[in-house]
């Protein structure tokens, strides 16, 4: 019941967001069973192991720019 619940509120967020906005958009999930989720999404959905890490990488990059 849980998941089902999460990904029933996953895709309400992203309608709501959608019809705020009159626009859709790339939906990008990361984290554990990711992929499981994603399968049951209504919205399509691209599943990035390494989004994370390449944004903690880019900061990083950035502030050490900044030295």
């Amino acid at each position: 019941g849980f998941v089902f619940g999460e990904t029933a509120r996953i895709d309400g967020l992203l309608d709501m967001v959608w019809d705020e906005l009159g626009q859709t958009g790339e939906v990008v999930i990361t984290g554990t069973d990711a992929d499981a989720i994603a399968g049951m999404l209504a919205h399509e959905a691209h599943v990035d192991d390494t989004l994370t890490l390449r944004g903690l990488n880019l900061l990083y990059r950035l502030n050490r720019k900044g030295r």
